[in-house]
């Protein structure tokens, strides 16, 4: 299947770190980009040459790796790389997303933040969401598509964004220190969020860096269901509501991300005890 551009707009463009980049008083920035690609992008394994790029999905998805490690993400997921990783970026269908690059100087005030950003114990996931963090981003793009680009106010919009990388990680990490009940809320609201989507729940573990029996011992423990029959759970109920509001079997089926009819109506009957098409008929 034929890939192509459908726009690639650069707005600046400095491709290592011995390039000339946009300087402000505490920042060094490289790269700053949107792209919209039809039917999909292969970005290969290339080191990460800055200290911090952030990508910012904004149509489908796609999967972005660090060090071979790879992580789906969708609209509106913010992927951080770090400096010395290898960077990879794979789509598989039409996919369209924002990223810049930039170094903190060395005798900067924001400099401090970096440890805690790259610490593991600090990241444990590569994906994370942040409305802040989009909104900061959209304005860093609007500067570059100004007719002056304002070093002040570039170097304002990345000064919140690396407070709020290190802030919105130090939540994540609490979040994985704290109670069970805590990390079973969070698993929960993950799954309430993607549930239309998600077929695998081995991404969770990704997402929260524990291993998927810890996840879901811990889920099972506070909640009294497996993770497995939440999620069936969530996606049966929303498949009734979407029968009885009318929708065809097929249109339930697609919906719901099942691969084949045949799957969704075997799940539909095991849950309610007769299947879709006889649900409809009542």
């Amino acid at each position: 299947m034929e890939r192509k551009i459908i726009f690639e707009k650069n707005y600046y463009t400095a491709f290592n770190e011995r390039s000339t980049p946009v300087e402000t008083e505490n920042f060094l920035l490289y790269q700053v980009g949107d792209g919209y690609y039809y039917n999909g992008l292969d970005i290969g394994a290339h080191e990460q040459y800055f200290d911090i790029e952030l990508s910012i999905i904004l149509y489908n998805s796609a999967y972005f790796y660090a060090d071979g490690a790879g992580t789906e993400l969708k609209k509106n997921d913010i992927y951080v790389s770090l400096k010395n990783e290898l960077h990879q970026i794979s789509a598989k269908n039409t996919f369209r997303y924002q990223y810049f690059a930039f170094d903190i100087r060395e005798n900067s005030k924001f400099k401090k933040y970096l440890a805690g950003i790259n610490a593991r114990n600090v990241l444990p996931r590569k994906a994370l969401q942040s409305r802040e963090i989009i909104d900061l981003s959209g304005k860093i793009i609007s500067e570059f598509m100004s007719a002056e680009v304002n070093a002040d106010l570039l170097d304002c919009l990345l000064g919140q964004i690396v407070v709020g990388l290190y802030r919105g990680e130090e939540k994540n990490r609490a979040l994985e220190i704290n109670d069970k009940k805590q990390i079973a809320l969070a698993l929960r609201a993950y799954i309430d969020e993607r549930f239309l989507t998600l077929n695998t729940l081995t991404e969770l573990s990704a997402q929260y860096g524990y291993s998927y029996p810890y996840l879901s011992k811990v889920f099972s423990d506070v909640t009294g269901k497996s993770l497995k029959t939440y999620l069936l759970g969530k996606k049966m109920e929303y498949a009734r509501h979407l029968l009885t509001e009318g929708a065809s079997v097929t249109e339930a089926a697609e919906t719901l991300s099942y691969s084949s009819i045949y799957n969704f109506s075997r799940a539909f009957k095991e849950y309610f005890g007769k299947n879709p098409e006889t649900f409809k008929r009542k």
